[in-house]
C-alpha cells in the first residue's frame, strides 16, 4: 500500500528488566515499502522493533485493530561487559534444606557456550551470601584485581518444597542474579525469576529445572548486563 503511515516503536533505555520505548512515524513509498533503522543503543537489550498502521483516530477499536495488525523484528544487542577478558562466577546451587552446595557448573558451561569467557570465583566461602555484595566484590578483587570485567553473584534455591503427585514430582527453583562491575564494585544488573518442572522423580525434575534456569540466566546476563 503506497503512502501508508506506519508507527514504529523500539527500546531506547532500560533499568534492569524494565525497558522504555520511543516511537516515530514513517510512510511507505509508491511501491508500498518502508525502511527503518534504529540507532545502536548504548545498553544491552533483547526485544523487538514493532511496526503497525498508524491509528487514524484515538478510538479504542481503531487502536486495537492497528495493534493487531502489527509485525515485529528481532532487536538484540549483547552487553559490552561480556567481551574479553570476561567475568568470574560466584553462583551456587542450594538444596531443598537451604544448604549451599557447589559453584553452578551448568551456569558456567552455559555462559561459555554463549561465547562468554568466564571462570569460577576464587572465593569458596558461602557465608558471603549473608553479607553485602560489596564485601564479596572486595574479597574477590583482592585476589584477581582487574583480571575480569564483571562478576556474577547468584543462587539457585528452592522456591517452595517439592511436591509429589501421581504425575511425578514438581520442583520449583528461583534464580537470584546480581552482576557487578569489577572496576568499582557497582551493581550493574539484577534479575530474579522462577521456573518449575514436573518429572517422574525429584532428581530429574531438579536437574531439568536447574538447566532451564541456567539458560535463562545466561541469556539475561548476555542481553541485560
Amino acid at each position: 500500500i503506497a503512502d501508508l503511515d506506519i508507527t514504529v516503536t523500539w527500546p531506547v533505555g532500560r533499568s534492569n528488566n524494565t525497558l522504555t520505548y520511543s516511537s516515530t512515524q514513517i510512510k511507505t513509498d509508491v511501491s508500498g515499502n518502508a525502511i527503518f533503522s534504529a540507532a545502536v543503543p548504548k545498553f544491552a537489550v533483547k526485544d523487538v522493533v514493532t511496526f503497525y498502521p498508524s491509528p487514524v483516530s484515538s478510538s479504542s477499536n481503531i487502536v486495537k485493530a492497528a495493534y493487531e495488525a502489527a509485525v515485529t523484528a528481532q532487536y538484540a544487542v549483547k552487553s559490552n561487559y561480556i567481551n574479553y577478558p570476561g567475568g568470574v562466577l560466584y553462583v551456587y546451587d542450594f538444596n531443598e534444606k537451604g544448604k549451599a552446595g557447589s559453584n553452578n557448573f551448568t551456569m558456567l558451561q552455559t555462559l561459555r557456550n554463549s561465547g562468554v569467557n568466564v571462570g569460577n570465583s576464587p572465593i569458596s566461602d558461602t557465608s558471603y551470601f549473608e553479607k553485602p555484595v560489596y564485601d564479596l566484590y572486595k574479597a574477590t578483587y583482592d585476589i584477581v584485581g582487574k583480571a575480569y570485567k564483571f562478576m556474577v553473584i547468584g543462587s539457585f534455591k528452592y522456591a517452595e518444597p517439592s511436591i509429589e503427585t501421581e504425575e511425578g514430582t514438581t520442583v520449583k527453583l528461583t534464580a537470584d542474579i546480581t552482576c557487578v562491575d569489577m572496576n568499582n564494585g557497582n551493581v550493574i544488573y539484577k534479575t530474579i525469576f522462577s521456573e518449575s518442572v514436573t518429572d517422574k522423580n525429584k532428581w530429574n525434575a531438579e536437574q531439568k529445572c536447574r538447566k532451564i534456569l541456567a539458560e535463562k540466566a545466561a541469556d539475561a546476563i548476555v542481553y541485560g548486563m
